[in-house]
């Protein structure tokens, strides 16, 4: 009798990041918006965050927002001689936010991370099409964008057992409906 084949995705959220922390100690959003927070980095408390997460399998492929604290999550999940897919479909909501700009495609490869870079974009520019400071994406566009590169990763890893996507809370959110906490880990069968 022939046995079914189970993919199994890990969503996880990053860790604890400055942007968190800075929101943690205003409980004011407009942090988010400030120039302080430009490719927030992971705090103590996050790297401690991802450091205690033990994952029960190896991961085939691993996925991950071009944001740093995603990166940076998993490179401490996987160590940095693992090839990360980053995809620009697992960023954060797009909008005045600096806190979730990502580097620009050349600083992405020209760094000495083993980065596989297919699915982003060359022509980067956070402030081109949210410019204006109250327009930002919509939550049915972050579903739209979200789903359709679920679907695509899916595809990618037809043949696979274990992929780990690392990404942010708004992505979780229109996945699965409700929020994520900082390094929260998430299975899901497919």
């Amino acid at each position: 009798m022939e046995q079914s084949h189970t993919l199994k995705f890990y969503f996880i959220r990053h860790g604890h990041a400055d942007h968190n922390a800075a929101f943690d100690k205003a409980q004011d959003k407009s942090v988010y918006r400030s120039f302080d927070y430009k490719e927030s980095k992971l705090t103590e408390k996050g790297a401690l965050q991802i450091k205690n997460i033990v994952l029960p399998v190896k991961m085939d492929r691993i996925y991950s927002s071009p944001i740093i604290r995603c990166i940076e999550t998993s490179r401490i999940l996987v160590g940095e001689n693992t090839f990360l897919h980053l995809h620009d479909g697992l960023m954060e909501t797009q909008g005045p936010f600096p806190c979730n700009w990502r580097p620009d495609f050349d600083s992405l490869s020209r760094s000495l991370s083993r980065y596989i870079l297919k699915d982003i974009s060359l022509k980067y520019e956070p402030h081109t099409r949210y410019y204006l400071p109250n327009v930002c994406e919509t939550r049915e566009e972050i579903s739209e964008r979200v789903n359709k590169t679920v679907s695509e990763i899916k595809k990618e890893c037809v043949n696979l057992n274990n992929v780990m996507i690392v990404t942010h809370n708004d992505v979780l959110e229109a996945l699965f409906g409700r929020p994520f906490m900082n390094g929260e880990v998430y299975m899901v069968e497919y």
